[in-house]
């Protein structure tokens, strides 16, 4: 029944160097999970790979997402690019324990795997 089902949740995470739409993409993912019956809860990896690496995380809601829609640039998960590649197995390791930690039904990565 729907009315049972739990809340899906989601993590965003920046995955490279500046760009235009990031913000927007959040806003997007976010609108159309918050129309969900229930609606999903959305958690945003701060730092790009090292943030999803280590669990640096923080909730996304609709007063976060106001703040930032339509805005440039990557500010609200301040993406760095120390770190910012998932090449080792101790790093693919790290971000699977992040997503089971965290519970996540899905992850979005937004940007260039490669960076």
């Amino acid at each position: 029944s729907p009315a049972l089902r739990r809340p899906r949740r989601v993590g965003i995470v920046f995955g490279s160097n500046q760009a235009p739409g990031f913000h927007s993409v959040i806003a997007g993912v976010f609108d159309h999970l918050a129309g969900e019956k229930p609606p999903a809860e959305v958690i945003g990896f701060q730092g790009g790979y090292e943030g999803l690496i280590k669990g640096f995380v923080m909730k996304i809601d609709a007063q976060v997402i106001d703040q930032y829609r339509n805005l440039g640039g990557q500010d609200l998960l301040c993406y760095s690019s120390e770190g910012g590649c998932l090449v080792f197995k101790d790093h693919l390791s790290a971000v699977t324990g992040t997503i089971r930690k965290q519970g996540l039904d899905g992850l979005v990565v937004v940007g260039n795997m490669e960076a």
